[in-house]
């Protein structure tokens, strides 16, 4: 959010807009990305369009003012195994959108599951071991209270 108050266009009509529901934030600012949009994604040019509310964020310790915001976000979001967020640009009214999807990558979300599956088979394996060497404990002990028994 901190991106989006500073570099928001505040001459256009509509404000900043953000939206919030189970399955994803949306965060809508008036005005286009000043750098381009490849150059956001990259990361590495700070060019705040109001550079009075992101020196505030910094000095709230908000945000490096290095340019490193979106690419961030964009690894926190694959670091969680959710689908890439998007980024559009609309113009004429100039506006700019980031959606942040809570929705898992479908290849990711095979590989996690199959990887759960196996964890949960090793735990499984682990603990009826444990069961088997217990019960032949068992076994042994109740052999030898029948051999004492049998004299």
């Amino acid at each position: 959010m901190a991106n989006c108050f500073a570099n928001a266009d505040f001459n256009f009509a509509r404000g900043i807009v953000i939206l919030k529901d189970p399955y994803s934030i949306v965060i809508e600012n008036p005005g286009s990305i000043i750098t381009g949009k490849a150059q956001m994604l990259k990361g590495g040019i700070s060019e705040p369009r109001n550079r009075t509310i992101m020196k505030m964020f910094n000095l709230l310790h908000i945000g490096k003012g290095a340019g490193s915001g979106v690419p961030d976000i964009f690894s926190v979001w694959d670091e969680e195994g959710w689908i890439a967020p998007t980024v559009e640009e609309e113009y004429k009214p100039d506006r700019t959108r980031l959606t942040l999807a809570f929705k898992e990558k479908q290849a990711e979300r095979g590989t996690k599951q199959a990887e759960k599956g196996t964890k949960q088979a090793e735990k499984r394996n682990k603990t009826s071991g444990k069961r088997n060497k217990t019960s032949g404990k068992r076994n042994k002990t109740s052999g030898k209270q029948n051999r004492q028994a049998e004299y």
